[in-house]
């Protein structure tokens, strides 16, 4: 059994470097990875303990250590991280190009990865271009072109990985393009919508979450078979399309409390009072599972229709904390939040 001990000392993490037992220096790879190191000398014998264990037989030690790597954020480690991209274990391939990212390595190393066929390192490369974006060193915000409109080459590839054989990497560059906020790529999603069932939801998230509607019969698919996702795209898309999927979803007695919810939400955004008895069934269910979601959308809806139900969980919050039932009694205005 592999078990997570103790974190180390920083003095017992290097000793554990070269321990007999793998779980031993999988803890030694991810003290070092973390430590602050009191000074030169001691970042220094982090770093090169790291690099011992990046070497190590057990892909779960290798994997902590590029981790850690990751962590240090020491760019002169950046050729030995890349090293690994030939490792064995697809794992440790993924792990190691994500550290790479990290440690600031070229645009074109990650390129090059989303088209090779290797799903689990193009997936990692995909992951890798969005964190890229997100850090703002793509060019610009992450929610718009200007996000990625200095570095093309990062949008070009994860288009082309639509095409891709594996569905799990044409789901992941889907995802991949909304959360660079490739707005050029509309159209290459909008084609996904004749995918697999699965990339084809995928599609139709990203396209709502870009603010394009084409994805709107599939996900009324989706919210079918229940899917929380689904509902708050369309609430977000505000379609009237939308609308009595939304109320038969809200109203169906086996659909999930977190998706009813959500399909209470939307219908309210739609101006559909129905909407506020799905968030009523919520609130007062017997089980908590979507409750304090329904208690956010309350209080950003300013539902004081509803404020009895939060009244009376505020004196058993069944589930839900009770500073976020204060919270949402206090944005409704009058009345007791007590």
């Amino acid at each position: 059994m592999f078990l997570t001990p103790l974190t180390p000392t920083f003095e017992a993490a290097l000793r554990d470097v070269r321990a007999a037992g793998s779980q031993y220096r999988a803890a030694s790879a991810r003290a070092l990875g973390a430590a602050e190191a009191a000074d030169e000398e001691q970042a220094r014998a982090a770093l090169e303990g790291l690099v011992v264990l990046s070497g190590d037989a057990d892909a779960r030690v290798r994997i902590e250590a590029l981790r850690g790597l990751a962590l240090r954020r020491d760019a002169g480690a950046l050729g030995h991280v890349t090293g690994h991209l030939g490792d064995p274990a697809p794992a440790v391939r993924a792990t190691a190009l994500l550290a790479a990212e990290a440690l600031g390595c070229e645009d074109a190393l990650l390129v090059a990865r989303v088209g090779e066929a290797d799903p689990p390192l193009q997936i990692a490369a995909l992951e890798a271009l969005v964190a890229r974006a997100e850090k703002g060193e793509a060019g610009g915000p992450a929610a718009s072109d200007t996000g990625v409109a200095s570095r093309p080459a990062l949008v070009a590839a994860a288009t082309a990985a639509l095409a891709d054989p594996s569905e799990e990497v044409r789901a992941t560059a889907v995802a991949a393009l909304a959360a660079m906020g490739a707005r050029a790529s509309l159209d290459a999603l909008a084609a996904r919508l004749d995918d697999s069932p699965r990339v084809r939801a995928s599609a139709a998230l990203a396209l709502a979450d870009l603010g394009d509607a084409r994805g709107v019969p599939a996900l009324v698919e989706a919210l079918g078979r229940g899917s929380f996702e689904a509902a708050e795209a369309l609430g977000n898309l505000g379609v009237e399309a939308a609308r009595e999927p939304l109320a038969n979803s809200a109203a169906r007695l086996f659909t999930p409390l977190l998706t009813k919810a959500a399909a209470g939400a939307a219908l309210i955004r739609l101006g559909d009072p129905r909407g506020e008895d799905a968030l009523r069934a919520v609130l007062r269910a017997f089980r908590p599972d979507g409750r304090p979601y329904a208690v956010v959308q309350v209080m950003q809806l300013r539902l004081s229709s509803l404020r009895p139900e939060l009244e009376s969980l505020v004196k058993r919050p069944r589930g839900v904390d009770r500073d976020l039932l204060r919270d949402a009694l206090a944005a409704l205005g009058s009345g007791s939040a007590a």
